[in-house]
């Protein structure tokens, strides 16, 4: 009986817990990246913070451009953003995944280049590469 009535106790723990997050605190995104890594992060933060944050777990440095791509092939333009302090939840949608990219500036024209840093990117997405 003992076991019954502490196995109930953590229950209801965890479900008092669940109830208690707010919605904003169940908002995350998926990010691949390298050799089909995966990695979750919160969007209930600063776009600066969530780029800097994202930079430092996928092994980027901080002078680095970085953008995101949704599985609609369709770029996320945080470049620009780099340095907001809107929510990230903003720009992002929760609970979707996102290819990581460098992006590159062409040394002729200054345009910008975008570079996927998920490792085999077109053998896996081939809808995605055009």
């Amino acid at each position: 009986l003992f076991g019954i009535n502490r196995c109930f106790k953590v229950l209801l723990v965890a479900v008092l817990l669940e109830l208690s997050c707010s919605q904003d605190q169940k908002m995350f995104v998926t990010i691949l990246f390298g050799d089909s890594r995966m990695e979750m992060f919160n969007l209930n933060c600063k776009l600066i913070n969530f780029i800097h944050h994202l930079k430092e777990r996928c092994g980027l440095g901080f002078k680095e451009c970085v953008d995101l791509m949704d599985s609609s092939g369709r770029v996320m333009n945080l470049e620009g953003k780099q340095r907001s302090v809107a929510l990230a939840s903003s720009v992002l949608v929760e609970r979707q995944h996102y290819v990581l990219l460098r992006v590159c500036r062409d040394d002729d024209t200054g345009d910008r280049k975008y570079v996927s840093l998920l490792n085999n990117f077109s053998q896996n997405h081939p809808e995605l590469t055009g």
